[in-house]
């Protein structure tokens, strides 16, 4: 079996995709988006390549052909698969796997995204705050694994966004200049 290296920057996994938009095999969606001048759905992702034995099947966790496991994690709902220890879970209310680990967020069903437990009864409540766009990044948040940052303005970021504003010296929001802690 000839071996190609597993994954990308994005996910540690043992297969390809095929992005239905193109017919194209990537080694996730987001590889996808930096070299076509479109955006793939992982959503309607059909159709996986074993990147050991090359064989093409359905999606699933683990080759029909040589029986290798793709991902320590699946999620074939959100098409999710990856052997990097990030702590996933699928929230059932977002529709979507986060990372971080369960115990360590709650969702909240005003603003409809899954919060740090830090945040509980601790935040200001936006209706649908979290079906929007991150305001560094601009991809939508309700889309995204990464764990979420709301700052008391309602403003969403990633919390990976949050960070970089904040260690470059941009202590406020960029929407409407209030404090981001």
């Amino acid at each position: 079996m000839e071996m190609t290296q597993p994954g990308c920057i994005h996910y540690n996994r043992m297969c390809k995709i095929m992005t239905p938009c193109c017919g194209k095999f990537y080694p996730c969606q987001m590889c996808h988006d930096m070299v076509e001048n479109h955006c793939s759905v992982k959503y309607i992702i059909k159709i996986v390549k074993c990147i050991a034995c090359n064989n093409v099947q359905p999606v699933k966790n683990n080759c029909d052909h040589c029986g290798l496991v793709f991902a320590s994690y699946s999620c074939l709902r959100c098409f999710v698969l990856d052997s990097n220890p990030r702590g996933y879970f699928h929230c059932k209310e977002c529709n979507v796997c986060k990372i971080g680990g369960r115990d360590n967020y709650f969702h909240c069903k005003t603003c409809h995204i899954c919060l740090n437990n830090r945040l509980k009864d601790n935040h200001m409540c936006l209706v649908n705050c979290g079906l929007g766009c991150c305001m560094l990044c601009l991809t939508r948040v309700c889309d995204s694994v990464m764990p979420i940052h709301l700052p008391p303005c309602g403003h969403v970021l990633h919390e990976k966004c949050f960070y970089t504003l904040v260690s470059n010296n941009f202590p406020t929001c960029i929407a409407c200049n209030s404090w981001l802690n």
